[in-house]
């Protein structure tokens, strides 16, 4: 019985969440011209938009590398031939597709567990490869959107935001590879060799995906926001990112949203044009999965030609 107890706990948390994001996103439409924002989306450029979504997918290649390294980390080096980096990549985009449909990417999470521990690896490890991937992850969206805010914007409405986005920033990038490194040193001892280079690896793969993630949306939403410089546009994206990947509600609905329109207003874009760029952020998210979803799938059926062919001989 005390088992089943958190259960209803879990459910009302999660609809709270999702209740909380759509009343956000209900009232941010409310505080927009829709017809202004459908005006602004109909200056979008497709081969603009093609290339952004060809920029986010490929920063989910570099997320895959980043769980990798970090995987590796606390794996013995006996072990670490186990996985390679192309069936890291081929996984860790399975993982994405069930992180969709799950509240706070439990889903991911809990299949790449699943997923190792059916490799061998032992359940700490497993888990521990995940939470060194949510730190880095974070850590680098906060560095790279810190580094672009500080170099590219010009906030004069908040003038404390630039110097605590790069004080945040510095702390970041060095705070989450020692937090990574102590704590595999203290949970997996045994497993030297190479550790500072793999974790290093590990937050440059990740600083390297929320770059080419900002740079994707910056690149298909740059005919929307005339009133933004490129790089302005790929700080404001940067900034956004970070406060969806807060976990407050499930795949940031509505916080994203809001705060990609707040972004754009104070880099002096209108709140109109935030709102089309928050779309346009939604869209590329679509693709991504599209294209994700395609690759697995197009790889799984290559995997069972290549068993039925092998079979047969």
């Amino acid at each position: 019985m005390t088992n089943d107890l958190p259960r209803p706990r879990i459910r009302l948390t999660i609809v709270g969440r999702l209740i909380l994001g759509i009343g956000l996103l209900a009232w941010l439409v409310s505080r927009l011209d829709m017809a202004a924002v459908r005006s602004a989306l109909r200056q979008t450029n497709w081969v603009l938009l093609l290339a952004g979504t060809a920029l986010v997918w490929a920063a989910q290649i570099a997320a895959a590398l980043s769980w990798y390294f970090g995987l590796r980390v606390v794996l013995h080096p006996s072990r670490r031939q186990y996985l390679s980096p192309g069936a890291a990549v081929a996984f860790f985009w399975g993982s994405l597709l069930l992180a969709v449909t799950s509240p706070g990417a439990i889903g991911g999470d809990a299949s790449r567990v699943f997923y190792l521990r059916h490799r061998g690896v032992r359940l700490k490890a497993a888990i521990a490869a995940g939470v060194n991937q949510r730190i880095n992850s974070l850590a680098a969206a906060v560095t790279v959107a810190g580094v672009l805010a500080w170099l590219f914007t010009d906030f004069s409405a908040v003038s404390w935001l630039r110097p605590a986005a790069l004080g945040v920033a510095v702390f970041a990038c060095v705070a989450a590879p020692v937090f990574v490194l102590i704590g595999a040193h203290a949970y997996f001892p045994a497993q030297e060799g190479g550790r500072l280079k793999l974790e290093l690896l590990a937050f440059a793969a990740a600083v390297l995906a929320h770059t080419a993630s900002a740079l994707g949306v910056a690149v298909a939403a740059r005919p929307l926001l005339p009133a933004l410089s490129f790089p302005e546009l790929t700080a404001v994206a940067a900034l956004a990112k970070v406060v969806g990947l807060l976990g407050i509600v499930p795949a940031g609905l509505g916080v994203l949203e809001a705060a990609t329109v707040y972004l754009t207003s104070l880099a002096g874009g209108s709140l109109d044009q935030g709102g089309a760029l928050a779309i346009i952020q939604r869209i590329l998210a679509i693709l991504m999965y599209v294209v994700i979803g395609a690759t697995v799938l197009v790889g799984r059926d290559a995997d069972g030609g290549a068993e039925g062919r092998g079979a047969a001989q």
